[in-house]
């Protein structure tokens, strides 16, 4: 008697053991299996989220690099990427050094390129601004390589010394640009998909299925275009 005591007060101790090991493995949150079951949650999410908002606003701004004779207004069919880029920041400009790369051997995906001022950098809204009102007259790539190559402008940025310094060729546009509003009713649509897309940092890229934080390097990137 005294035995089968010892076996059944055993069995109910193994069983509570494992009751608990299982709760600790699939705690959510803190657990491994839950850990792992609320990423997969999320990407789903997240991935329904960029299936519905790739043809209807995250692909309709911004410019378009690397598109090769694709136009402007070409459709989100025919965009690869969409990167969300601060130009004061230094792992947004490695990734434009690495897509600036594969551009040159003519392997670079078609990438519209939009933008997300971080409120800790005192010169990147004015760094956008200057973008977005480049591209109105035309002259993006101008403004937008100077801002990547250079640091001059960090401090004390004003839209003035950017189209100076650019070269913008048509300063009157430009000018015209900057008063008329355009470039901040610009920024905040590319905010509201910033704080719809839940983004946490710059650079964040987007492909029509997944999302990535910071830099990546040509094999990364060339996965995230396959993930389309």
């Amino acid at each position: 008697m005294a035995r089968r005591r010892l076996e059944a007060a055993m069995n109910i101790l193994t069983l509570c053991l494992v009751v608990v090991v299982a709760y600790m493995l699939v705690r959510p949150g803190s657990g491994p299996v839950g850990r792992w079951y609320a990423t997969k949650k999320a990407e789903r999410a997240q991935a329904k989220i960029l299936a519905a908002d790739w043809d209807s606003s995250l692909t309709r701004s911004g410019h378009l690099l690397f598109a090769g004779e694709l136009a402007q207004d070409s459709g989100p069919d025919k965009v690869d990427l969409v990167v969300f880029s601060d130009y004061q920041c230094p792992y947004c400009r490695q990734l434009a050094r690495t897509l600036n790369e594969m551009d040159s051997t003519g392997g670079a995906p078609a990438v519209r390129w939009r933008h997300w001022a971080l409120g800790s950098h005192p010169s990147a809204r004015v760094a956008a601004i200057g973008a977005i009102c480049a591209e109105q007259v035309g002259e993006f790539h101008r403004m937008h390589d100077y801002l990547l190559s250079t640091e001059e402008w960090y401090a004390g940025a004003t839209v003035e010394l950017l189209e100076r310094n650019a070269g913008i060729a048509d300063a009157a546009g430009f000018n015209d640009c900057i008063e008329s509003g355009i470039a901040e009713e610009v920024l905040a649509r590319d905010e509201e998909d910033v704080e719809r897309m839940r983004m946490a940092g710059t650079p964040t890229v987007l492909s029509r299925k997944r999302m990535h934080t910071g830099s990546l390097e040509r094999e990364e990137i060339s996965r995230l275009v396959a993930s389309n």
